[in-house]
């Protein structure tokens, strides 16, 4: 297991139901659903054929991790900034 996994403490190949998602990807059950919906994190997929129980396999979450440190460290300084304060104002402005 990678040094990445055991931060999280996830096996590459444990399911990870839909419940336990807030733990895994640090968000509010509703914050996950706008980033599922959004394209932002992987949409779970169905853990039994006509069932209602979804959820990521382990290297899902670990690959999304990568991509979102990734993207925060090809940012450079300045640039990091300018983003943070754009997504702060982003979540402080009302929805229409």
């Amino acid at each position: 297991m990678g040094e990445s996994n055991l931060l999280l403490g996830l096996d590459p190949d444990q399911i990870v139901r839909r419940a336990q998602g807030p733990r895994y990807f640090g968000l509010k059950k509703s914050q996950l659903a706008e980033a599922i919906k959004d394209g932002k994190i992987p949409a779970p997929f169905p853990l039994v054929e006509g069932g209602r129980a979804t959820g990521w396999l382990g290297r899902q979450i670990i690959a999304h991790h990568h991509r979102r440190i990734a993207a925060q460290l090809e940012l450079s300084g300045p640039q990091r900034a300018h983003e943070q304060k754009k997504a702060a104002a982003k979540a402080k402005t009302p929805p229409d």
